[in-house]
């Protein structure tokens, strides 16, 4: 927290909260709240009338949208008002371009992670010491399914299947660094305990698969890739990449190094 402000005036990792010195509120589902988190989805970015309307209305548009938008922004206010939200905190604007939550994308939880994640990810493979807590951090903000798992508009479909995707490149990310440093025992436990052994995520599986090598028990990577291939081709009809499969002949011929290369999977690290 910096001047007295609360670090994520608005956080979309989980149930819609908006967050003032005073407190957390956490707004009834309608669409002034979802008005709010589209805007926040692009803070400071102004938003076009046009896929507001196309996001609260999907379609069916009311007979004069504008009109209709500036009405919800004004319900908007007095809802946040009545939440005991002052104006300046999260001040919504009318621009002559569209809509406007202006407010730094950094005080929005997600946009945070996400900038969080890609800052780690490119000090990652030569500083793995450095990115590993900034990782660490970026994954303790998911607090549950964005939006409250109510994301009905495809700007908030379209929001969660991104940061979903960040936060599993942070996963990869997180492991990788800790086997880069010789560290396999957090990304066992931590794999295990999130059920990511049983991921269609090729690279969470390849990294689960690394870190059971390392720290001794290569039957279990084993029976962890063969679990896989048999999800990989019962859901999507597919073998694992040539990659893995060599690498898991390298484990069947018990070859004495047998840790796994993040280089060599590029899968792994999202590339």
């Amino acid at each position: 927290m910096t001047g007295g402000r609360p670090a994520h005036a608005i956080c979309l990792l989980g149930p819609t909260r908006v967050r003032t010195v005073a407190g957390e509120t956490t707004l009834r589902p309608s669409l002034r709240l979802s008005l709010l988190e589209l805007l926040a989805v692009r803070a400071g970015e102004t938003v076009p009338i046009g896929p507001v309307v196309e996001e609260l209305w999907a379609g069916a548009p009311p007979e004069r949208p504008v009109q209709a938008v500036q009405a919800h922004v004004r319900r908007l206010r007095r809802t946040l008002a009545a939440a005991g939200v002052p104006p300046r905190t999260l001040p919504v604007l009318l621009t002559g371009g569209g809509l406007v939550l202006d407010v730094p994308a950094a005080e929005v939880d997600a946009l945070h992670m996400v900038a969080m994640v890609e800052a780690a990810t490119r000090i990652a493979a030569d500083h793995a010491g450095e990115a590993i807590p900034v990782l660490q951090r970026a994954l303790a903000m998911w607090t549950g399914e964005p939006f409250g798992g109510l994301a009905d508009g495809p700007e908030h479909r379209s929001a969660v299947r991104y940061w979903g995707e960040v936060r599993m490149l942070a996963l990869r990310s997180w492991a990788a660094a800790h086997l880069r440093l010789g560290r396999p025992q957090p990304v066992v436990a931590r794999f295990h305990a999130g059920g990511l052994h049983e991921s269609t995520d090729e690279g969470v599986t390849a990294l689960l698969i690394s870190a059971l090598c390392q720290v001794g028990r290569r039957v279990e990577a084993l029976s962890v890739y063969r679990a896989f291939r048999r999800r990989l081709v019962d859901e999507h009809g597919v073998e694992p990449s040539a990659e893995l499969q060599r690498f898991h002949r390298r484990i069947l011929l018990d070859e004495r190094e047998t840790r796994f290369a993040a280089a060599t999977l590029p899968g792994v690290l999202g590339g």
